[in-house]
């Protein structure tokens, strides 16, 4: 049995105690109720599947409701977000009919923004997809973060993770005095002027649609005051005595935030950046500027990176990622593909002429 929960039926399943005192967690709380504050989402649509036998919870599939903007008109779009289906069930077919039901519950239009390789095995297997892009990007490393890497590699390098933290620190030391002297190469002039907010007024909204007329999914004042409020990973600087372990998606993390900043030159607004920091690293969300200043935005990029001590810059925005190479201020760098599926029953339609953000989907959440 697939039971919906609808946008309407979230205030009863945020009360409902017998839901969450689960041994597991289908969705956290956070989550749920940023979905049900999402700007796109009317009271019929599907935010979560829940896969029931014999009145257990034995799986479920989470999905982002957003708009894309196909031929001059706005279409309503699930972006596939979380599925799970437990051990015990392997081969009952109950993974798939989650994505059937999900399917059927958006009449076809899904997508699916980001996937491990074995989802995209699931996926291909289905027969209900197309690819929407492949989007080329680089992860720039700025200090040695083998607690991160070796962990990646094999888990069992996680039991030792407190010596690999010990020879990241006795290495980053020569390169922390190096980024001293990257950071006054990177100083900024004087007529370029920087403003954190928190909230998107209408001339700002106006310079994002501006810089952002061929985007496959044109975001508003709506959902970017939407996404600074309630982020699907809650900061939590004592993450390990958190029910975190409980969800099998991201839920906390120790340094996490979403940064909204302006950039001036004198007094002309000349760029907006949404970068997102999780722990020990930074993801440049959003970004729209005038591609005459990209020098300007990638400093102040790299400067956060150095500021803030990440290890790692995701940025998938090809003129920032060419300055960011040229300046060599990091240790190395790895090209990376993002790669996002969408159904057929789009048809025919060239997705390549759009331009797609790394924040676009469930990416700027998850």
């Amino acid at each position: 049995m697939i039971k919906k929960i609808l946008k309407k039926n979230i205030p009863e399943l945020l009360n409902d105690n017998k839901f969450w005192s689960n041994s597991f967690l289908s969705i956290t709380k956070h989550r749920l109720y940023s979905h049900y504050l999402n700007p796109c989402l009317d009271d019929n649509d599907v935010v979560l599947l829940l896969a029931l036998k014999n009145g257990e919870i034995v799986g479920y599939m989470g999905v982002f409701v957003d708009y894309i903007n196909i031929e001059k008109k706005n279409v309503k779009v699930g972006w596939l977000s979380t599925w799970w289906v437990h051990q015990k069930t392997k081969g009952s077919g109950i993974g798939r009919s989650l994505l059937i039901s999900m399917y059927e519950s958006f009449k076809g239009r899904i997508g699916v923004s980001q996937f491990t390789p074995l989802a995209k095995r699931v996926y291909d297997r289905s027969g209900y997809f197309q690819t929407l892009q492949k989007n080329y990007g680089y992860k720039f490393v700025f200090r040695s973060n083998l607690d991160v890497v070796f962990p990646l590699i094999n888990n069992k390098f996680n039991r030792v993770r407190g010596l690999l933290s010990f020879f990241d620190f006795i290495l980053n030391i020569p390169i922390n005095i190096k980024i001293v002297f990257h950071k006054i190469n990177l100083k900024i002039n004087k007529d370029i002027k920087l403003e954190y907010v928190n909230s998107i007024d209408k001339n700002l909204n106006d310079f994002i649609k501006k810089h952002s007329s061929n985007y496959l999914s044109k975001k508003n004042i709506n959902f970017f005051n939407w996404l600074k409020a309630y982020h699907w990973v809650q900061e939590s600087p004592l993450k390990s005595y958190t029910t975190y372990k409980d969800y099998f998606f991201s839920m906390n993390s120790e340094k996490f935030n979403i940064y909204f900043l302006k950039i001036y030159k004198l007094s002309e607004l000349i760029g907006f950046l949404v970068l997102q920091r999780k722990d020990h690293q930074l993801k440049v969300l959003f970004v729209y500027y005038d591609k005459s200043y990209s020098n300007y935005i990638s400093k102040i990029i790299l400067l956060h990176c150095f500021k803030l001590k990440v290890k790692e810059l995701i940025c998938y925005d090809d003129q920032i990622n060419i300055k960011i190479k040229h300046s060599f201020n990091f240790i190395y760098y790895r090209s990376r593909l993002k790669e996002s599926i969408i159904s057929k029953k789009f048809g025919d339609i060239d997705f390549s002429k759009y331009n797609i953000n790394l924040g676009d989907g469930d990416c700027c959440f998850a």
